[in-house]
């Protein structure tokens, strides 16, 4: 069995960022943590919190609420709220020996998502046998590796699971983002991750995502997976590339500062 830590800025990113890769994960058997980093603006933190619990045990998540949470606000010291959530994920990595770790991508345009991924950088980087899944929202990944087709019936989880966000789909939709999503990337994906001209990648309607990474402590690197499609099965089955993408995933903050929430 396979342990999964995913690493949510917000109640609903477990859902939205990769929720049905992690359900697909679930369903083969691996056992999935949600790290939920904050809980939102403090009004609303109790209505997040129970949207959280009853998202995620319709995904079949276990739940870990960081307390106090990480400082990723607008407004707030995101610094702090790197070295926060670094040290959580790597106080989790090692308590659950977690094997793979889902979250944002450090170049993700959201200040919050941002700050949560450089946080969990910190914390694979010093522990070269974690695989790092990384998704994308408010700014396309620049370089997918990992392609994760769907069928309706783990598209049906979702929709149950994202419905439980009630306050932030009346907000702005969410609940109908992820499938209008979902069905662009089963197009896109086939191309983007195995090379623009490629067949599609699967008969599935839907499909995630992913940029696949580990750090390479004896070549001091940051690598790749080769093009691949997931195997829920067998997760951890592939290939690396031999270069560095250090200055992709290490590169300076892409977000332009609109840091209202």
């Amino acid at each position: 069995m396979i342990t999964v830590l995913t690493v949510s800025p917000h109640p609903d990113d477990e859902i939205i960022g990769a929720g049905a890769t992690l359900i697909a994960m679930q369903r083969r058997g691996h056992r999935v943590v949600n790290l939920a980093c904050s809980l939102g603006r403090p009004d609303d933190r109790v209505r997040r919190h129970n949207e959280l619990l009853g998202a995620t045990q319709i995904a079949g998540f276990d739940n870990v609420i960081l307390d106090p949470p990480a400082t990723i606000g607008g407004d707030e010291d995101l610094d702090a709220g790197v070295a926060a959530v670094h040290t959580a994920v790597a106080a989790l990595i090692d308590e659950l020996r977690a094997d793979i770790v889902v979250s944002p991508h450090p170049h993700d345009g959201h200040h919050g998502h941002e700050a949560v991924a450089r946080g969990v950088l910190a914390a694979v980087k010093a522990r070269p046998k974690v695989v790092w899944w990384m998704w994308g929202l408010w700014r396309d990944l620049p370089m997918p590796t990992l392609y994760v087709p769907y069928e309706e019936s783990v598209m049906g989880v979702v929709t149950r699971a994202i419905a439980e966000h009630r306050g932030e789909n009346e907000r702005n939709g969410y609940d109908r983002m992820v499938h209008g999503r979902a069905a662009a990337y089963r197009c896109l994906g086939s191309e983007r991750v195995f090379g623009f001209g490629a067949p599609a990648a699967s008969p599935h309607p839907y499909a995630d995502l992913l940029t696949e990474a580990r750090y390479n402590t004896c070549a001091h690197l940051w690598q790749f997976s080769a093009p691949r499609t997931l195997d829920a099965v067998q997760p951890l089955d592939h290939l690396w590339s031999t270069e560095d993408m250090a200055w992709l995933v290490e590169g300076p903050p892409l977000n332009d500062r609109r840091r209202s929430g």
